[in-house]
């Protein structure tokens, strides 16, 4: 029973990321900034996922995996991106997705298929979130002290609080800008990684970046 519940989870997994490289929508003039809740659709992940949430969204993908992505926080059937709060992943669905994606990755016919993609809308962001990833979280000292400061900010000024991580993160940014990286990426990655240090779920995370980096950019990981 249960490996027929895998198969079948496996199957639609596989059947909606075939459909995701197949019919992937990129930000053009008629984008919605608003509706989007970004003005940076090009960037992050924000753009990408309310351009190609008809395909993948935070409930299909919930129903496919068999585990709801969150145990707490603002985001229920949408993403609520105007929240002060932030939410609280689910380690069982992050697992099952790790077990999920790899099999898919070892698809050669997937990979070949999804490469290019790959390389034009998420290889420098997933360089992006290693890079922080070294920073705030292998760095014991430097968690510590990021995970310290944005509980403050929240406590002082929720609606401020991501603001004043773009900020507090300036000497990281401005390190790998210059070395071609974008700014506001670089600092909403570090913040990204704050959070997950707070809802303890860097290691599922990290799984799933080093598992996805490796299958298409090993050279990366191999670097000195």
């Amino acid at each position: 029973m249960l490996l027929a519940q895998g198969k079948k989870e496996q199957k639609a997994f596989n059947k909606a990321a075939y459909k995701l490289i197949k019919d992937w929508k990129s930000a053009g003039p008629e984008f919605d900034y608003e509706k989007a809740e970004t003005f940076l659709p090009e960037l992050g992940i924000r753009g990408k996922y309310y351009l190609n949430k008809n395909i993948i969204n935070l409930l299909s993908i919930a129903k496919i995996v068999g585990e709801p992505v969150f145990i707490s926080g603002p985001h229920k059937k949408e993403m609520n991106f105007r929240s002060e709060e932030f939410g609280t992943y689910n380690p069982k669905f992050l697992q099952k997705l790790y077990s999920l994606l790899k099999e898919l990755l070892s698809d050669k016919k997937f990979k070949e298929k999804s490469s290019a993609l790959y390389d034009t809308e998420f290889k420098k962001y997933l360089q992006t979130m290693m890079h922080a990833y070294e920073y705030v979280i292998e760095n014991e000292e430097n968690k510590t002290a990021a995970v310290a400061n944005y509980k403050q900010f929240l406590s002082e000024n929720p609606s401020n609080a991501g603001f004043n991580m773009l900020e507090y993160f300036r000497d990281f940014t401005d390190y790998f800008s210059e070395n071609g990286y974008d700014w506001y990426e670089l600092s909403t990655a570090a913040t990204f990684w704050t959070r997950r240090a707070m809802d303890n779920s860097e290691k599922e995370f990290i799984n799933l970046l080093n598992l996805v980096i490796e299958s298409y950019n090993r050279s990366f990981l191999e670097r000195q």
